[in-house]
């Protein structure tokens, strides 16, 4: 089910249902060569899934929020949901109110689109006040519509923890410096 209409139906379905049975077997790759696989819908599809399964785990109250950044985070970017991220953030900054909870706060707000007030926030609450390599990342983000020098040197600066934001990151990070 990883076609384009089977796997739309699995991403309308998986909000409603607790199991999904779909069967795939990649005709479009048979009929029109590799580079017309469905693999990759299928693979983003499981991707979701077991995305899905950790938020719904690490929402358990068992834990007690310590989960937040992550929930926040797979909110904003992965489940496009960021009035949900921004609710987690508010949360975080209520019961701890540091520069990384403002920081979810101000990149949940910039996924929603609300770049000014985004913005804002991260000048008054990140700017100086942090060296985290996600934040200087969301920093460099949030500048590079306003202030192409200031985005570039955040940008710069997170790249050089590379290691720690991982290779997504720093992909995006390069191609935002290309």
């Amino acid at each position: 089910s990883a076609g384009l209409i089977g796997s739309e139906s699995v991403r309308f379905f998986a909000n409603k249902m607790d199991l999904i049975i779909g069967i795939d077997n990649d005709q479009r790759a048979y009929f029109f060569g590799k580079e017309s696989s469905t693999d990759w819908s299928k693979e983003e599809l499981e991707k979701t899934k077991e995305l899905t399964l950790f938020a719904s785990e690490a929402s358990k109250p068992k834990y007690l929020g310590m989960y937040n950044k992550y929930l926040c985070t797979l909110e904003a970017e992965d489940f496009s949901n960021p009035g949900k991220a921004i609710e987690i953030a508010e949360l975080e900054i209520k019961n701890r109110p540091t520069p990384q909870s403002f920081d979810l706060l101000a990149w949940s707000q910039f996924q929603a689109g609300k770049k000014e007030k985004a913005l804002a926030l991260a000048v008054d609450r990140l700017e100086n006040k942090t060296v985290e390599p996600e934040a200087l990342y969301h920093l460099g983000m949030m500048y590079a519509s306003v202030d192409q020098k200031k985005s570039k040197a955040y940008l710069k600066e997170a790249l050089k923890s590379s290691f720690e934001l991982g290779p997504i990151v720093t992909e995006k990070i390069e191609a935002a410096l290309n």
